[in-house]
């Protein structure tokens, strides 16, 4: 029994796991395991009481911790024996000694944020140390690894299986790896613990393997690291990896799939151990293309997410002594979850077994904020004590973890198993990384220069760590007459030419390392042109006279280079550089670039790179416009801030973005006025690169009051070329945009007023008056009570606006931006205002980003104005007349789905009591809206995107249209059939699938009303030989802007085309050929449809005319109209003469016949069409309905019929 029980605890997890045999192997194994067993046994019997915990974890209280095996424990369970370290965190900061990020150091070059040229002093090689067994012998059965080649065979060759036992017998170097192929294979599923898994043992013996690089683009479920996935279904029989030092670590990873990324591997699985692993430097970049999302990124392992289904699950993970000092990116496209930390980045569906001694001192972001500094996900650890990270470097999760400043990191009172070294005036570091001598504690340091610069390239002065790991660090300069140090600031001094090289040396402990900068001069070259288009010249000034020039020509239509080395300073532009990035190199000075094109170019510098640039918040950025002969006004160059845009389009490879000037700008004169905000629209689906600006033009051609200009555009952004993009305004508030009164202005201006009176009364100081107003600002856009009161409160002081010579707030009739979009439902950070048929609507402007400024906004006057406004025209579309009467039953749909019911709600709306819907909403603008939607056949129009908005005083107004790649049967990613160029819009059922409310869309109601149908074929021929004709006509807008676009559109489908396959897209001639079949198909069908209103009327289907009553003359006169009704039903006892949608005349039938004699001052004149509607209606005086055709709770059909006819 005794024998039975000691054979258990040698293979159970956190044992040192026993050596697998190959099949040759196995009887000699065999006999070597039961004389070991034998030898154990009789070991125990001597010294049962001695027994030393060989448990792995080092722990030194002689306790083992284990947690519940079947579930995870609750929050309060720190870990056995209450020694857990969770809990604690100190005060927000990161430690001045430049140690918190990770940096490497290959080959004297830089790799991101690293710093570069370093090299170490001191003597290398290995030797026996109590923890690693560098020196011991190597089991018999293992494979030795001493090579990077060695090493890459693991898994593709059968002399290295993936269930095979390894040792590292040598430090290895994989820098001639650009891009390591991780053991495994990348692609794989989450979870997984058999296949392309490695499931064998990997002991480092404590030796470095530096420099793994991987930098990749995923289309499939991938794990990244130096392993791809570690896994094993097999308790007795787990995954160990163990004594491993890991350096120089470069991990770049875009994922257009599920993607996990750790340094030592992407996920780990099933039964795991891990132990006594440093990760010494390095940085790992995580970020996402279209349909990517990382599931996970750590600076150990990415994800322990097992598989459940394979009957095992992350409770047989042991993680144990792990040191990481490598930096963790992550950008998921402002996802809210943030899967990214200092050691696993993400624990998901289960606890793992054990985490502890643990030290992090490497800084975690997600996108502009801190990820988490140890773990994160939804499960932890059953056991997790002596865990630390260094303050500042990321959240805490669930109390795994004490936050240590610097000083108590180095205080030399840490607790750890003994396989650390734990001195005062140091960190604690692995045992194994102190006893390895080719380890130097300088290769912790990171310098961290001035943004935009590197060790190849530095202008400005920057800092030096004088500590490291807790130790003092001392700088010497080789050139102090360009360089020089005090303490830990470095003063550069520039050459007026050409450029200098210095060694920085830094010294610690009696090691070295070196850093070579190479300083640029102070001049910088630069083109004097504002334009470069074919046809120009080009000159360059500031480099030095006699300087030599290479031209390097980049053309972006064929991706060729050519080269031109000369001393001419100037070049003259032909059709052959149109679409080139033309860049000139000068020898110690940085290189300057220029784009020639046709169309305008677009230049953003910033620190956050393009793929980085996140939803959630804006990154600094600087822009300068180069114009073309077309476009030489508004040449903004100065400072922006920028965000990604967009929901279905945001996760796109092409970025869209919202741009925010630091000053208000007419970019390119385009603008109908000067404003801080624009978007850049990536137009990423659309491959003819014209859909959006051809219907924003086509809005405002006719008559649409408020549309959106713009033009397009190249994007350079930080010096590399993104293709064409849609530069245009944003659609919100303003004078020069939708023009209605600016709460926000008024906000503005009042922060202001109450700044300068302060000032004036001694009660703040200039130097504060910046904050205050923007504090005050800021707090005016969570508070919105001051709508109503007249006043605010900030900071514990109340200010009353008219105490400082204000207005007080008009009355909130208006001044609101309504959008209309599915993604708002259930955002509580939205001042959401859905109505009785789920139309979801929600305020665009005044805008709210949080939950308290949207619940105080609903508070307001002006979001129940809005609200009931809103609701009563819904209620008039949806009446028997088109009329709104607080005596009408009112409906609700009882369920926002397709298989909704109708519940009768009570309703009231004194102050709109019998309006009807054109007394609410523009008419001209609903007509417009409708011809829109029909001319464009967008799938997305009535569902997202869709804007209104109303003043102070008038109507309600929709408007501006925006967004419309999805137009004219473009293809899209996610293969929906958009291509119906012969059917309704507001009719085709296939464009309603999406969502219940697209059923009940505003459109469908209105054509139920004949007068709206009148209207709309009045605007269809008025419109159809002019403006569209001039649109899609020989010589018209689309052939003439598709032969201005065509190189530049060449160029774009060259540095996109590689995305175009996953949606089966076109690139532009198909594209636009695509686009002209449809509009033409579309075009001729609408003519048919609008070629009568009768024809209109029958072919849309939703006004029925009975044959209970007919319209038998209309006889006009000078003074007066005549309309003669015949009643075929004795049911029917009044006739409503409904003329002109707004006035209703009841006429009793007599006869069999009721007539109503019209003043013509009723009617339209010069040419334009009337409409008299008549309406049957019983004794009791109720409309007569047609229980046939109707849709209780939605609407009814009403026995009626109608003329339309001109005046003589």
């Amino acid at each position: 029994m005794l024998f039975i029980n000691i054979r258990e605890r040698i293979n159970s997890p956190k044992s040192n796991k026993s050596i697998k045999r190959t099949p040759m192997q196995h009887s000699t194994a065999k006999a070597f395991y039961l004389l070991i067993s034998l030898l154990l046994s009789f070991a125990v019997l001597l010294s049962l009481s001695s027994c030393d915990n060989k448990n792995g974890s080092g722990d030194t209280d002689g306790t083992i911790s284990t947690g519940d095996a079947s579930t995870p424990k609750d929050e309060s369970d720190k870990g056995a024996n209450g020694d857990s370290t969770g809990g604690g965190t100190t005060s927000d900061g990161v430690s001045s000694d430049g140690t918190t990020s990770g940096g490497t150091t290959t080959g004297g070059t830089t790799s991101g944020d690293t710093s570069s040229g370093g090299t170490s002093g001191g003597t290398t090689g290995g030797e026996t140390t109590k923890n690693n067994g560098k020196n011991d012998p190597v089991p018999t059965g293992a494979i030795e690894i001493s090579t990077p080649e060695q090493l890459a065979k693991i898994g593709k060759d059968k002399n290295y299986p993936l269930d095979g036992d390894y040792v590292l017998t040598a430090n290895i170097d994989l820098s001639s790896y650009n891009n390591w192929t991780p053991i495994g294979g990348a692609e794989n599923e989450s979870g997984v613990v058999s296949g392309k898994v490695f499931s064998g043992t990997f002991d480092g013996r404590g030796h470095i393997i530096s420099g793994l690089n991987i930098n990749t683009k995923s289309t499939r479920n991938s794990h990244y690291g130096l392993f791809g996935s570690l896994g094993s279904r097999k308790k007795n029989d787990p995954c160990v990896i163990k004594n491993l030092i890991l350096t120089n670590v470069n991990i770049n990873v875009t994922a257009g799939a599920y993607a996990c990324v750790g340094a030592l591997a992407g996920q780990a699985s099933g039964y795991v151990e891990i132990d006594n692993i440093s990760l010494m430097a390095g940085s790992i970049n995580a970020v996402v293309s279209e349909g990517g999302e990382i599931l996970g990124a750590g600076g150990l392992i990415g994800q322990c997410r097992t598989d459940t289904s394979k009957g095992v699950d992350n409770r047989g993970i042991y993680i144990t002594n792990i040191f990481n000092n490598i930096t963790v990116y992550v950008s998921n496209s402002g996802r809210t979850s943030k899967w990214c930390s200092g050691i696993i980045g993400r624990i998901r569906a289960s606890n793992i077994a054990e985490l502890s001694d643990i030290i992090n001192i490497a800084r975690v972001t997600y996108e502009t904020q801190r990820g988490y500094a140890i773990t994160s996900g939804d499960s932890k650890a059953n056991s997790f004590k002596r865990i630390y990270y260094l303050t500042g470097t990321g959240e805490a999760y669930q109390n795994m973890g004490n936050a240590l400043t610097n000083d108590k990191m180095s205080a030399g009172d840490v607790k750890l198993s003994d396989k650390w070294s734990v001195e005062k005036g140091s960190y604690p570091l692995p045992s194994a990384v102190i006893d390895n001598k080719e380890f130097n504690i300088l290769d912790l340091i990171i310098i961290n220069y001035a943004n935009g610069e590197s060790a190849e390239g530095v202008k400005s002065n920057f800092k030096v760590p004088t500590k490291v790991a807790g130790k003092t660090v001392t700088w010497k300069s080789s050139d102090t007459s360009k360089i020089k140090i005090n303490g830990e600031n470095v003063t550069v001094y520039q050459p007026d030419v050409g450029f200098a090289e210095v060694t920085l040396t830094a010294s610690c402990d009696g090691k070295t390392r070196t850093f070579k900068i190479l300083i640029k001069s102070k001049l910088t070259g630069r083109f004097e042109n504002k334009t470069a288009q074919p046809g120009d010249t080009l000159s360059v000034v500031g480099f030095p006279a006699g300087s030599t020039y290479k031209w390097t020509i980049t053309n972006m239509k064929t991706g060729q280079k050519s080269s031109i080395i000369n001393k001419e300073s100037k070049l003259k532009l032909t059709n052959s550089h149109n679409e080139s990035l033309i860049t000139v190199s000068v020898e110690g000075y940085d290189d300057i670039s220029i784009y020639c094109s046709n169309l305008p170019v677009v230049y953003i510098n910033s620190d956050t790179p393009y793929k980085n640039i996140s939803k959630a918040s804006y990154s600094k950025a600087e822009m300068a416009l180069q114009g073309t002969d077309l476009f030489s006004e508004g040449l903004y160059d100065g400072e922006i801030k920028i965000k990604l845009r967009g929901n279905s389009t945001a996760g796109r490879d092409k970025r869209p973005f919202k741009i925010k000037l630091d000053k208000k700008e007419n970019l390119f004169g385009i603008g109908a006025g000067a404003n801080k905000h624009w978007t850049l629209l990536a137009n990423d689906i659309d491959h003819t690169l014209m859909r959006n600006k051809l219907l924003y033009d086509f809005s405002g051609s006719i008559g649409t009051e408020v549309y959106m200009h713009s033009e397009n555009v190249v994007l350079i952004y930080n010096g590399e070329y993104y293709g064409v993009y849609q530069l245009c305004e944003h659609v919100r508030v303003g004078e020069a945009r939708v023009n209605v009164f600016d709460w926000a202005e008024y906000a503005e201006s009042a922060a202001e007023t109450i700044a300068d009176a302060l000032i004036k009364e001694g009660k703040l100081k200039y130097s504060e008056m910046k904050s205050f107003i923007e504090g005050l600002e800021d707090r005016m856009s969570v508070d919105y009570s001051w709508i109503d009161t007249g006043k605010i409160t900030y900071k514990g002081t109340t200010y009353v606006f008219t105490d400082y010579g204000l207005d007080a707030p008009p009355k909130a009739t208006g001044g609101f931006l309504l959008e209309m979009d599915f993604y708002s439902k259930g955002n509580a950070t939205l001042a959401t205002l859905p109505t009785a048929y789920y139309q979801p609507l929600y305020f665009n402007t005044p805008g709210t980003d949080t939950v308290e400024a949207a619940n105080s906004l609903k508070n307001t006057s002006l979001y129940k104005y809005a609200q009931k406004y809103i609701q009563t025209f819904e209620y008039a579309l949806h009446s028997d007349d088109f009329f709104f009467e607080n005596s009408d039953v009112h409906y609700a749909a009882a369920y926002d789905n397709h298989n909704t019911s109708y519940k009768v709600v009570n309703y009231t709306d004194d102050e709109h009591d019998g309006y009807h819907y054109s007394q609410l909403f523009d008419m001209d603008s609903l007509v417009n809206n409708f011809i829109f939607c029909e001319f464009a056949m967008n799938w997305d129009s009535m569902k997202n995107s869709f804007f209104l908005y109303k003043d102070i005083d008038g109507l309600a107004k929709i408007g501006p249209q925006w967004d419309f790649d999805w137009a004219w049967g473009n293809r899209n990613m996610y293969w929906i059939n958009t291509w119906y160029p012969t059917s309704w819009h507001t009719t085709e059922n296939a464009f309603t699938v999406e969502q219940y409310y697209q059923t009940v869309q505003w459109n469908r109601m209105l054509i139920r009303d004949p007068y709206f149908l009148t209207l709309a074929y009045e605007k269809w021929h008025e419109i159809r030989g002019t403006v569209i004709e001039n649109i899609v006509g020989p010589g018209g807008i689309i052939e003439k802007y598709s032969a201005y676009l065509k190189d530049a559109a060449e160029a774009n489908d060259k540095r996109w085309g590689y995305s175009y396959a996953a949606y089966g897209g076109e690139k532009f001639k198909g594209a636009l050929n695509s686009m002209l079949e449809f509009i033409n198909t579309r075009l001729a069908w609408l003519d048919k449809q609008f070629e009568s209103i009768d024809t209109l009327v029958s072919s849309l289907g939703y006004y029925k005319t009975s044959d209970k009553l007919e319209i038998t003359s209309v006889n006009t006169g000078a003074s007066t109209t005549t309309v003669t009704v015949t009643v075929k039903d004795n049911d029917i006892k009044t006739v409503t003469f409904q003329i002109n949608a707004t006035t209703r005349v009841d006429v009793a039938v007599s006869g069999g016949k009721a007539s109503y004699k019209i003043d013509n001052s009723l009617l339209r004149k010069g040419g334009a069409l009337n409409c008299v509607e008549v309406k049957a209606k019983n004794a009791e005086g109720e409309y007569i309905v047609n229980t046939t055709a109707s849709k209780p709770g939605n609407y009814n059909v009403i026995h009626s019929n109608f003329v339309s006819f001109k005046l003589n």
